[in-house]
C-alpha cells in the first residue's frame, strides 16, 4: 500500500499539486489511524448523506511516505 501511495504523492508533486484531501468514515478508526500515520490531518467533519466523515488532508512539501 505504501508504495502505491508514495507513487501517488510523487505524481502529485510532479504535477504541482500542493495537497491531497480524502474523507474517512467517522467510525472507521483503523482507516483514520492509517491516514494519520501517513501525515494526513483532520480539518473538518461532514455528512455525505450516508456517512459522517472526517475530512483529512496532507500538504505535499517534499516529505516522503513513512
Amino acid at each position: 500500500g505504501k508504495i502505491i501511495i508514495s507513487a501517488l504523492f510523487e505524481s502529485c508533486r510532479v504535477n504541482k499539486i500542493e495537497f491531497v484531501q480524502l474523507g474517512v468514515i467517522r467510525t472507521n478508526q483503523k482507516a483514520f489511524k492509517f491516514w494519520s500515520k501517513l501525515g494526513f490531518v483532520s480539518f473538518a467533519e461532514m455528512n455525505n448523506g450516508e456517512h459522517d466523515l472526517f475530512l483529512m488532508e496532507k500538504h505535499l512539501d517534499g516529505e516522503s511516505v513513512s
